[in-house]
């Protein structure tokens, strides 16, 4: 199944994933492999003048590996580096600064202590894991959790409650605001 390659792709190291690819395109007619090709081609990465436009306005770009090769335990050592080192080396160029790392796939089982080991000597500030969770005193700048909204109205009430915590004068107002958005939004 479609999951199963997706695991095992996934878990394997980035020159066993390039192999298995290339195997599985080799099996395809080659007018269907341009069929999937073209239908999945739309699917592209920013330009750098897009990225360079967003960092102009105050986006801060961050890092994601070069070939959004998962960091695991299977990931030679050698590999990661050369991911790490060749996206920052890449934006930086591009983009100015880059000092912010956020791990592909980013459970904990897609992270190895040596990808942790190497975003620390690369002198990246933080790293974001998918991991659900808050972040407080205790949480490591190198695994820091994810903070997902999956309803609109919660992403409005933590925007809301961070613009009224830097505006006492309308902390009254901030109830019966998110009472409207909840309403409305039923």
């Amino acid at each position: 199944s479609c999951k199963v390659l997706s695991d095992i792709l996934k878990s394997a190291p980035r020159s066993e994933v390039e192999t298995l690819v290339q195997e599985l395109i080799s099996q395809l007619p080659p007018d269907r492999w341009a069929e999937l090709n073209a239908k999945f081609s739309d699917d592209q990465p920013m330009t750098w003048d897009e990225i360079q436009t967003l960092a102009s306005r105050g986006v801060l770009i961050g890092s994601h590996t070069h070939d959004h090769a998962v960091l695991h335990p299977r990931q030679p050592r050698e590999e990661v580096h050369r991911q790490l080192v060749l996206s920052r080396q890449l934006i930086e160029r591009h983009a100015g600064r880059c000092e912010h790392f956020c791990f592909p796939n980013g459970k904990f089982s897609d992270i190895s202590p040596v990808s942790i080991e190497l975003i620390r000597a690369a002198g990246y500030r933080s790293a974001t894991t998918t991991v659900d969770g808050t972040i407080d005193a205790s949480a490591s700048h190198l695994l820091l959790p994810r903070c997902g909204f999956d309803r609109p109205e919660l992403l409005i009430e933590y925007r809301l409650k961070h613009l009224f915590d830097s505006q006492s004068e309308l902390r009254h107002n901030q109830g019966h605001i998110l009472n409207a958005i909840a309403a409305s939004s039923k």
